[in-house]
């Protein structure tokens, strides 16, 4: 067999034997003993509802997009309106638009954007709304891009925008509402992440 065509192989190999690899580690690892669920962490709880967004990395000057991800459990009544309101930094980040994903636009579901906040701390509220007219379910999978730019002076490394979520107009917190809400998480860097085969690059 020619070289060209052994390459494809050996990388889908060493794929295939690392990630076998990992999850091998992860299972003879031992457990760190489980402490009281919380709101924020509760893998082993299903929720009816749950808000979680992409990991993102942002380079110093460029533009940046945070997808928003929304799920409810199987057997949960349609719902036809869902608030998000995120805080973020204004010296990491500075806000640009928002726009629905495909499932949403697909669905017939309708994005309000309202910006606010003031000095150090900027809020976006994103209100999507299925109307009433619609016969569509609101989609379960990602719901939105919500597009950012990092100042070219920004700080370098990790930090959260903090996610408030309101469903039918019900407060995610201090109520009964069953939901899980995850910040969302950015990284700022100055070098780009390329992700490559060794196989291919020697």
């Amino acid at each position: 067999m020619p070289t060209r065509d052994r390459k494809p192989i050996a990388c889908l190999l060493a794929f295939v034997l690392g990630a076998w690899s990992g999850l091998l580690a992860h299972a003879q690892a031992p457990q760190a003993p489980q402490g009281p669920a919380t709101h924020e962490e509760t893998p082993q709880e299903e929720r009816d509802y749950s808000l979680t967004f992409g990991r993102t990395v942002g380079l110093l000057g460029q533009p940046v997009a945070v997808s928003v991800f929304f799920t409810r459990r199987a057997g949960i009544p349609n719902i036809r309106k869902l608030r998000l309101r995120l805080t973020f930094p204004t010296a990491r980040l500075s806000y640009d638009k928002s726009e629905v994903a495909y499932l949403a636009r697909r669905a017939g579901v309708e994005l309000q954007t309202v910006q606010g906040g003031s000095g150090n701390e900027g809020t976006l509220d994103l209100t999507f709304v299925l109307p009433a007219s619609s016969d569509r379910q609101f989609p379960n999978g990602q719901i939105a891009y919500v597009h950012f730019t990092v100042p070219a002076e920004a700080q370098k490394g990790g930090f959260s925008l903090r996610p408030e979520l309101w469903i039918e107009d019900k407060p995610a917190t201090g109520s009964d509402l069953s939901a899980r809400v995850a910040d969302a998480r950015v990284i700022v860097s100055d070098t780009p992440i390329l992700v490559g085969c060794f196989f291919f690059t020697h």
